[in-house]
Formats: C-alpha cells, sequence, structure tokens
C-alpha cells in the first residue's frame, strides 16, 4: 500500500491522510517508491464497509506500505485500471 488517490482523477498521494477521500480508497504498488502511475493499481471500498473501515489509510495510517493481498475484480477505478469491489483480503508479513 503506497498511498491513496483523488477520486476526480488518478493522482497518488502519500503524505496527507485527513483528507476525505483516504477513506475511499488505496492505491497498490510492487515498490514503496514507485513513481510511475503505469506500475500502480488503485482498489476502490465503495462495496464494502467492514472492508472498507479496515483498509481505509484516513483511519489506518499505519497499513501505509504494508504488504497486502487484495481479491477483487479488474475493473477501472477513476478512469485507470483497477481492481472493485474487493472480495477479500489479508494483510501479509513485511519482510
Amino acid at each position: 500500500i503506497i498511498g491513496y488517490s483523488a477520486t476526480a482523477q488518478f493522482k497518488l498521494i502519500s503524505d496527507n491522510f485527513s483528507d476525505h477521500e483516504a477513506s475511499h480508497n488505496i492505491v497498490l504498488a510492487e515498490n514503496i517508491l514507485e513513481s510511475d502511475d503505469k506500475f500502480m493499481i488503485p482498489i476502490d471500498f465503495t462495496n464494502d464497509e467492514q472492508i472498507k473501515d479496515s483498509l481505509n489509510l484516513k483511519d489506518n495510517t499505519h497499513l501505509l506500505y504494508r504488504k497486502i493481498k487484495i481479491h477483487c475484480f479488474f475493473r477501472p477505478v477513476y478512469n485507470v485500471p483497477g481492481g472493485r469491489p474487493i472480495t477479500d483480503y489479508e494483510l501479509l508479513a513485511n519482510e
């Protein structure tokens, strides 16, 4: 988890989680220093309040840079390839 995206358009945000949008999605990448949006994938939370409450960065800043396995459908999110709805997830051990 490397941050979240502004919802009007895909824009990675990794340093301010007080914004309301930080509770609606997360952005995943293999490398925590990734800067190329072609290697990032936004994951939308709109389908499940329990998952949203568990994974959003507004309430769970400790999840930044955590590894996670997400089960979801590959669908556009904010006009880029992304994932929704989430059907399951697993927080993985950090190396």
